[in-house]
């Protein structure tokens, strides 16, 4: 997916269908170590801006998921944001 594409989609699905979790990692999450792991399930990375990660993946039913991952290694804290258009998939998350 383009940046162009990813940046139009985010900012159509609404809020309601948006989940943000924050945790902290028992580990420092390095920017190679994120990259790789999301790449490991199909994740891919749409850009890169400082402690700013975007991230895109389609299911195998073509259900499209945006990401956006905030990392902060000194303190080891993360923040996951996903936006879906299914509201069911948002849930469980």
């Amino acid at each position: 997916m383009e940046k162009d594409i990813f940046k139009k989609k985010w900012q159509i699905i609404e809020e309601a269908k948006e989940s943000i979790l924050m945790a902290v990692s028992p580990m420092v999450i390095t920017s190679d170590m994120l990259i790789k792991r999301m790449k490991i399930f199909n994740i891919s990375l749409i850009a890169r801006r400082n402690e700013l990660y975007y991230f895109a993946c389609i299911t195998t039913n073509n259900l499209v998921i945006l990401s956006e991952v905030t990392i902060q290694p000194e303190k080891k804290n993360v923040k996951l944001c996903i936006r879906t258009d299914s509201s069911s998939v948002v849930r469980f998350l």
